[in-house]
């Protein structure tokens, strides 16, 4: 039965972030048609601006739908989302170190067995203009994720089942939402990356007591594997990188269009860094106060 009422409430999640994005875009869309006149509200949202905004506002939604789920079903059950936490701002500080050392690595060491090539590396504007962009839109995607999957769905999955339930059903859950994503299935490996950083995020959530690390990690990870290294970001393409890279040979071993979170290296690299972080963390009782 509990299993069911968790399910539920995550479906329900789902539905509200799908019923949040869309009146948001309807808003979106008719206050374009006011401000431009005679212009069409489908129109409107292509502008590149209003795309942007979009797309901010498409992962944002997922804040208030954990807000509006956790008021109203388990502000009295006694459990914490995870945002409030000692040395709040140290731990996002290490997260992002974290984030950055897994994405170094797997770019250092896909290049190195010839999984890429560099064929450029620039600063001009359009660059700047693109990652300074990135870092609105990934720290608002880190932040709505992070409490989605790593903040909600684990602590209802943690309150009755405990904390290794909640990493592996969390990154499962994680995983699949990621499916529709551009070249997910190019072969098994995507998939499976994205179930190991489930975990490692997991793990980082509770061997730290919060979301802090979790949303360090998630925000470099994106931001360095698309506007610093060029790759696709879980199958988005960066138009604009600080680092040009064209890759080659095996997408098992250069991450192919799903970027290099398809990769193999990548594989070994998660597990390698989960184990270090739980390591590092788990007798650090000061930071799950």
């Amino acid at each position: 039965m509990k299993i069911l009422v968790i399910t539920g409430k995550i479906v329900l999640t789902v539905v509200v972030v799908f019923v949040l994005t869309f009146v948001a875009v309807m808003v979106l869309g008719l206050l374009g048609s006011v401000l431009s006149g005679q212009m069409d509200p489908a129109q409107f949202v292509q502008l590149p601006l209003v795309n942007r905004l979009l797309l901010i506002i498409s992962t944002a939604v997922n804040i208030g739908a954990v807000l509006i789920m956790y008021y109203l079903f388990e502000r009295k059950r006694g459990w914490s989302l995870g945002w409030r936490q000692r040395e709040r701002w140290r731990l996002g500080k290490e997260g992002a170190i974290w984030g950055i050392g897994i994405m170094t690595a797997a770019f250092m060491v896909i290049w190195a067995l010839g999984g890429l090539q560099v064929t450029g590396f620039t600063l001009e504007s359009g660059v700047i203009d693109a990652l300074l962009f990135s870092v609105v839109l990934f720290a608002v995607v880190a932040v709505g994720e992070e409490l989605l999957c790593r903040g909600y769905w684990y602590g209802l999955i943690k309150n009755d089942f405990g904390s290794q339930a909640a990493i592996v059903g969390t990154s499962v859950v994680f995983a699949a939402l990621h499916l529709m994503n551009s070249n997910v299935l190019q072969s098994p490996v995507p998939f499976i990356n994205l179930l190991l950083a489930g975990v490692l995020l997991g793990v980082a959530r509770e061997v730290t007591g919060g979301l802090w690390v979790p949303m360090g990690i998630h925000f470099t990870w994106n931001l360095f594997q698309g506007n610093i290294f060029g790759f696709a970001v879980s199958g988005l393409q960066i138009e604009h990188s600080v680092i040009q890279i064209e890759t080659a040979g095996s997408q098992l071993l250069s991450g192919g269009g799903f970027g290099a979170e398809g990769s193999l290296v990548t594989t070994a690299i998660l597990v390698a860094f989960t184990l270090v972080i739980a390591r590092k963390y788990q007798n650090d009782v000061i930071y799950k106060r």
